[in-house]
């Protein structure tokens, strides 16, 4: 079958939309649709297994797979989950590296979190236009706490010229 018609008729049954809801025939299809290649089935299986919503059991090492197959193909989400599976170690080996890779790609792709991340990450290191940069990213979104972050930076001309207008803005 097409893995992305099976996708949507996974969602219909979890939420109902034109057929009973039936969460079991729903993770039936998504399991399809995920064997067949959709990112976005991918990215909600291991999801799913992740956090162990009721539907399935929670399971950290099922969920990494899917959640792999979902990044590589450039979903954010996935790819922010998956360096964070690099950081904590316990499902595959800790790898700074490959975390920072991950972590970096899904900032590029507007995750907002991951560019949060990026943020600190690059403060910490030192490279203070990255991190301004990222900062920046995650405060358009409405980022509170990358949005005080970026106004430090500002007022102690760090990433930038010191600029107090800026700061308090």
């Amino acid at each position: 079958g097409n893995a992305e018609s099976q996708f949507r008729v996974a969602m219909a049954y979890w939420g109902g939309e034109n057929v009973e809801k039936d969460i079991e025939k729903g993770m039936e299809w998504l399991q399809k649709s995920a064997e067949g290649g959709n990112k976005y089935a991918q990215y909600t299986l291991g999801y799913a297994y992740l956090i162990g919503d009721g539907v399935v059991e929670k399971d950290v090492e099922k969920a990494y797979p899917w959640l792999h197959k979902s990044a590589e193909q450039g979903v954010p989400a996935a790819q922010f989950m998956v360096a964070c599976y690099y950081i904590d170690g316990r499902v595959v080996e800790k790898n700074q590296d490959k975390a920072i890779e991950w972590m970096e790609k899904s900032a590029n792709g507007e995750y907002e979190k991951a560019q949060l991340y990026m943020g600190y990450y690059y403060n910490e290191h030192k490279n203070h236009d990255k991190a301004l940069f990222y900062f920046l990213k995650a405060a358009e979104k409405g980022n509170a706490e990358a949005q005080n972050e970026a106004g430090v930076m500002y007022a102690n001309g760090q990433g930038t010229e010191k600029d107090q207008a800026e700061a308090i803005s």
